[in-house]
């Protein structure tokens, strides 16, 4: 049976909720998108996929850090680093992307492993035409 949710004074207070809404979110979209394909991408990233909740690091009110979208952040779990998905670390051409997407393993041939395996385990159930999309976003990222 689940267990009743217990916050300590202020996170308790669910108006003061509204006000951290009101200082973090945006409804824009972060990257711009050029045709059709990163459109589709960017709507399952940004959208659907909120990858930036574990690939973008935070400030110190847990806001997503927008200068540094996508830029690689703290493990939430505590464990190393989340990866950035561009940058001069991040090689990976759309092909990759949409195939680890898909099968779970990078170009240099390791897996997925903690929560990004689930995630690849729900991308698996998209189509090939959206793991390509998502792939096309990502690489606009660059």
């Amino acid at each position: 049976q689940s267990q009743p949710h217990e916050l300590s004074f202020p996170f308790d207070i669910r108006l003061t909720l509204g006000g951290w809404k009101f200082l973090a979110m945006s409804e824009e979209w972060q990257q711009p998108a050029e045709g059709e394909m990163e459109e589709r991408g960017r709507y399952l990233v940004e959208a659907l996929g909120h990858c930036a909740e574990c690939h973008t690091p935070r400030d110190l009110a847990g806001v997503l850090r927008r200068d540094q979208w996508m830029s690689g952040a703290p493990n939430p779990s505590g464990d190393g680093m989340i990866p950035a998905l561009h940058g001069d670390d991040f090689d990976w051409s759309a092909e990759d992307i949409a195939y680890f997407l898909e099968s779970g393993f990078t170009p240099s041939f390791d897996s997925a492993g903690g929560s990004m395996a689930e995630v690849v385990a729900n991308f698996q159930k998209l189509s090939a035409a959206d793991r390509n999309a998502v792939a096309a976003y990502i690489i606009a990222l660059q």
